[in-house]
């Protein structure tokens, strides 16, 4: 246990358990990366990047924000992940590792056009810059993937400029963000128990890291209890 203070703590609603009070933050952050963007505009196309816990999160969020459109993007090790975002509201997938020219296969969903928002969480140089590629002309860019030092990102300038692309950096959640996010799970609009993967009791903290780092067993968020 541990001692926080109060205004940082959220009453559960009644139909929320403990498992969603875990979520509580997450949800938040995700919805904070929505929100740095100026959110969704009824029937925009979002692209997700990076179909981690908080991608599938923000699958669930851009629909319930009212997306057109929703398109999640990962990897070759994400075959899982995006076959669960497409049952999470995900209207397209794209696996970059099989696609040769991305930005074109974005297009190609898009009316030729490029996203309008695109949400990233993956965390990677290459995830950065793709997502500023698949934008369209004066669309909005959040990032939120490389919370830690040490990632560099290597992009044409003109990109952005001649693009007239909006980027925002995304960390966290402000506060009054998280009780807004309980009301997204409480309403049916966010499912978090498809991400929770395994329940382990406390005691097994280091066999949970384990399953967590290494992804066994289509690990996606693995639940520990007192």
């Amino acid at each position: 246990f541990c001692t926080i203070p109060a205004r940082a703590a959220h009453r559960l609603p009644s139909n929320l358990d403990c498992d969603h009070g875990a979520f509580t933050d997450t949800v938040g952050i995700v919805l904070w990366a929505f929100e740095r963007a100026g959110n969704v505009q009824a029937g925009e196309t979002v692209a997700v990047v990076g179909p981690g816990a908080l991608g599938l999160l923000a699958v669930q969020i851009a629909r319930a924000l009212g997306a057109g459109q929703v398109i999640a993007i990962g990897t070759a090790v994400d075959a899982d992940r995006l076959a669960l975002a497409l049952k999470l509201g995900a209207d397209h997938t794209l696996n970059v590792s099989e696609i040769g020219d991305q930005v074109q296969t974005v297009r190609d969903l898009t009316r030729g056009r490029g996203a309008d928002l695109v949400i990233e969480f993956a965390g990677s140089a290459e995830a950065g810059r793709l997502s500023l590629e698949i934008t369209r002309r004066g669309g909005r860019v959040v990032l939120g993937g490389s919370t830690g030092p040490g990632r560099r990102l290597d992009v044409d300038l003109s990109t952005i400029v001649r693009g007239q692309l909006s980027v925002f950096g995304s960390v966290a959640n402000p506060r009054g963000i998280s009780s807004r996010a309980n009301v997204l799970m409480q309403k049916g609009l966010v499912d978090v128990r498809p991400l929770i993967t395994h329940h382990l009791p406390l005691s097994g903290f280091a066999l949970a890291w384990e399953i967590f780092r290494d992804r066994r067993e289509g690990a996606i968020r693995v639940m520990l209890h007192p």
